[in-house]
């Protein structure tokens, strides 16, 4: 019993000690926004909260700062707006909702919208009127200053070299792979994909969280997403079959170990900076001398120029795994010289604005929950201003809260927040005639609040916490049983609503998602000849070639999840299929390098179209047998000839024949297993 206490007591310190940057952070914009501005606009302090927790753990460049505050402005004047009339009420419910999910959110960063919304949402709570517009943006100005100060100074302190640890983690892992590649295979089975994969796809998710309104990645999201492609070629080298009569031979032996030593180096030694990582005291100038890189980089030289003149594909890796990494040597000094690196741009079906004129559908991740949001929210507010019902703003609310992308994340709030908030009203009436007065409302205030920063978002406590927190400020004006009983009706009345857009209004869940994943998986392949058949004619941007490889591997990884989470009865056929797929992608990657860097020197374009267009035909076949939705693919002609080689180009010729076998095994695999998969 008493190690059960003492085990609690640990776990609740703990808890308190993570939240308590925030918890310290709320307290004073709290009692401060209260003191300066009155009770009335307390409602800002907890929106500031909200977007303090989200990024106080970032690094945050002042441009970064300066674009969130500037955009909490504009949702704060765009509520206001909302709160004046009905017209513009619905008006601007359904537009700015629709817009920001649409524009900043997707189905790999599904609360992108959020902290936008959220501002626009609470600021509408409370509706002050032209006459108290000027107060409501200078409380609002206070509260970001006062966020915006802190987290320069968190940023000040972040050790911005650790954006690439997972990279360095994963160089020792290469190297220890590449170490026993020549051995056998480990008594426990384990293969190199098994620790590998999991790096180069959180490389990947890096690099995605990089990506803005015009460029496809950033200057680090560029370098987290070559280290990413550098680990997916190693795994392609290391679990290829084909590979490993190579390695039998000694020389090819030795320039794997010469590597794979060189990676050892860099992972210990760190490649970021001068010295060792125990060294390492913050990111400052002189945190990377420059030494370290150069050094780096002149080993990678010498070990690039031992590799030169032989064609054996041990070879062959090293030259392309050293090319690539010199790259990224380059552009880490460029960072440390504030030096500009060169910029991918997005693809402009990929801007926002773009997608939102042109490229709508209702299939989409962002579309249907951007419809979704859209609707409740002008129901909520709408209901608010129509009714003027005591505190009826509360629907609103919790419907916001309630509401999420997936139908199953929503399930299990609405379930949480039914019984958090029914245990929080029955608490308040017990501690309320206990602890009345205005002083020890702000006590109970000040308690329950350290409570709700503790718990987890979405939990059952914290919905208790948010409850009390609630009740204790409203029941300064309100008699506390009526208050408890319109907060536990409009919960109840969110629920319903939310279920019902869930239910029945472009629903999302977890299992749909996964059905448009797979339809995307095939897609994908079908671009991916697009683009070899494009490189043939002009050079591709290579932003375009960074999209689509970091949304496969994305989509690869959803699929991944879902299977991990719910299981599937086709789960053995989905996995296989999955690995075949992850191979073509590696091997059509490999393709369009070397054709789109022009590596090879000649080239048959008439014979590489007919072989892409077969290939599509093929896989366009396979997305019919699986009642997927087809893409549109030239007809091979009778006089076509699928010819997998290419004369004079070996590598090539090589990377074209493993691919069409990866297409057969798929071809295979989906006629062993025909039909829709969900």
């Amino acid at each position: 019993m008493k190690s059960k206490l003492q085990t609690g007591l640990a776990r609740l310190r703990s808890k308190f000690m993570e939240a308590l940057p925030i918890i310290l952070f709320f307290l004073f914009l709290f009692y401060s926004v209260i003191l300066i501005f009155g009770i009335s606009h307390v409602i800002l302090v907890s929106v500031v909260t909200i977007l303090f927790k989200i990024n106080y753990r970032r690094y945050m460049t002042a441009r970064q700062l300066m674009g969130l505050v500037g955009t909490q402005f504009l949702m704060a004047f765009l509520s206001f707006l909302a709160t004046l009339n009905l017209p513009l009420c619905i008006l601007l419910n359904l537009t700015v909702p629709f817009l920001l999910v649409f524009l900043q959110s997707s189905q790999f960063n599904q609360l992108g919208y959020y902290t936008g919304a959220m501002c626009f949402t609470f600021l509408q709570l409370r509706p002050v009127g032209w006459q108290g517009l000027a107060m409501q943006m200078a409380a609002l100005a206070y509260g970001l200053a006062v966020m915006t100060a802190v987290l320069y100074f968190y940023s000040r302190r972040s050790r911005k070299g650790d954006d690439f640890a997972l990279a360095e983690k994963g160089l020792l892992l290469l190297a220890a792979e590449l170490q026993s590649a020549a051995g056998p295979v480990p008594e426990d089975g384990k293969k190199p994909a098994d620790s590998l994969f999991p790096i180069l796809q959180g490389l990947y998710k890096e690099a995605y969280k990089s990506r803005g309104l015009t460029k496809v990645v950033n200057a680090r999201g560029r370098i987290q997403y070559m280290f990413a492609l550098l680990f997916q070629r190693s795994v392609y080298f290391l679990t290829n079959p084909y590979q490993e009569s190579t390695l039998a031979d000694e020389s090819c032996r030795g320039i794997i170990l010469r590597l794979a030593r060189y990676m050892e180096t860099m992972g210990k030694e760190g490649f970021q900076q001068g010295g060792s990582k125990d060294d390492r005291n913050g990111y400052s100038k002189g945190y990377r001398d420059g030494l370290s890189s150069e050094a780096f980089s002149k080993q990678g030289k010498e070990l690039l120029a031992e590799a030169a003149g032989r064609e054996e594909a041990p070879y062959i890796f090293v030259r392309n795994f050293l090319g690539l990494l010199l790259l990224i040597l380059e552009d880490l000094r460029r960072i440390d010289e504030n030096v500009p690196s060169p910029v991918w741009k997005l693809p402009v079906y990929r801007r926002p604005v773009r997608r939102l004129f042109c490229h709508m559908r209702t299939d989409t991740f962002e579309a249907r929950f951007a419809l979704r949001l859209s609707v409740v929210l002008t129901a909520g507010f709408a209901y608010s201003m129509m009714s003027q019902a005591n505190h009826g703003y509360w629907l609103a609310l919790n419907a916001f809260l309630l509401l999420r992308p997936m139908y199953e994340d929503s399930a299990s709030r609405m379930k949480s927040r039914f019984i958090g908030t029914m245990a929080g009203c029955l608490l308040l009436q017990l501690l309320l005639p206990i602890f009345h007065g205005t002083g020890w409302h702000f006590v109970l205030a000040t308690v329950m609040a350290v409570g709700l920063y503790m718990e987890t978002a979405g939990t059952w406590q914290q919905a208790l916490f948010s409850t009390c927190f609630a009740l204790t400020l409203t029941t300064m004006a309100l008699p506390q049983t009526l208050a408890a009983e319109l907060r536990f009706l409009y919960v109840v009345i969110a629920i319903l609503m939310v279920l019902a857009a869930n239910r029945f209004f472009f629903p999302t869940s977890l299992k749909s998602q996964f059905a448009y994943n797979l339809n995307q998986l095939l897609h994908i392949h079908q671009v991916y000849l697009r683009l070899l058949g494009r490189s043939l004619k002009m050079p591709l941007d290579y932003g375009v070639i960074c999209d689509i490889q970091i949304h496969y591997h994305l989509v690869h990884d959803q699929i991944q999840e879902y299977l991990k989470k719910a299981g599937h009865e086709k789960e053995g056929f989905i996995r296989e299929m999955l690995w075949i797929s992850w191979y073509m992608v590696s091997e059509a990657e490999q393709m369009l390098y070397l054709i789109n860097s022009r590596k090879i020197s000649s080239m048959d374009n008439e014979r590489m179209d007919d072989y892409l267009i077969f290939t599509a035909c093929i896989i366009s076949d396979i997305q019919k047998r699986l009642n997927m939705r087809t893409d549109h693919v030239p007809a091979a002609g009778e006089s076509m000839a699928y010819r997998r080689t290419m004369e004079g180009e070996e590598r090539l010729s090589r990377l074209m024949e493993q691919y069409s076998k990866q297409v057969s095994r798929l071809y295979l695999c989906v006629c062993r297993h025909p039909g829709a998969f969900i």
